[in-house]
């Protein structure tokens, strides 16, 4: 079924199984009562009670998680592959950017990033890093689920799902995860998957 997605504008280009924030000028959905935090680094969308609710007591909001994740180093592969695939005024979507592992080198390489991620301490991590490394410029965050992307369709030459898609709770949540990154793509987008289950 991913392939499908993807298949008829975009290219799948990896797949590595071992190693100031503004609201989208064309996003054509409603923000509703869009807040930003104290930092002005991250945008809070609305997401459904449901998925709050799931995300409260998630691990992926736990200090010592969120720690780990400032101290990881980025995926070497992808960084090898976007050297290849960049081009000046590029636009890259990290689905699940997390604290930022991935989104700030890649903005140092000279991509315009957008990352998403549902988890709020993520974020406020990756928001932290993105003003010490005074990356503003090139890096917005946006707190969204990986299957309700906030953004206009056609709007990116990379979409990086970097051990996301395989956190789908549901089969419906994942065909709908991908349908969005398919959706947001532009042609010939490039695709870097990596995923820690063999069931996605």
């Amino acid at each position: 079924h991913l392939a499908e997605q993807f298949s008829s504008h975009a290219r799948a280009l990896a797949f590595d199984p071992l190693s100031g924030l503004q609201k989208p000028a064309a996003y054509s959905g409603s923000l509703h009562r869009c807040t930003t935090l104290e930092t002005e680094r991250v945008m809070k969308l609305p997401t459904s009670q449901q998925t709050i609710a799931a995300m409260s007591d998630s691990r992926w909001n736990h200090p010592s998680t969120v720690e780990g994740f400032v101290r990881s180093s980025p995926n070497d592969t992808l960084q090898q592959v976007a050297a290849r695939e960049w081009r000046a005024s590029a636009r890259l979507l990290d689905i699940g950017c997390g604290a930022g592992r991935n989104a700030l080198p890649l903005a140092h390489a000279g991509w315009e990033v957008v990352g998403t991620d549902l988890s709020l301490p993520m974020l406020t991590a990756a928001a932290a890093r993105v003003a010490d490394a005074a990356l503003a410029n090139r890096v917005r965050l946006l707190r969204a689920s990986m299957d309700l992307l906030p953004l206009a369709a056609a709007g990116f030459d990379f979409i990086v799902a970097h051990g996301i898609w395989n956190l789908a709770r549901t089969d419906g949540e994942f065909r709908q995860a991908t349908r969005e990154a398919a959706r947001v793509a532009r042609d010939g987008c490039a695709l870097f998957l990596f995923t820690f289950s063999r069931s996605t």
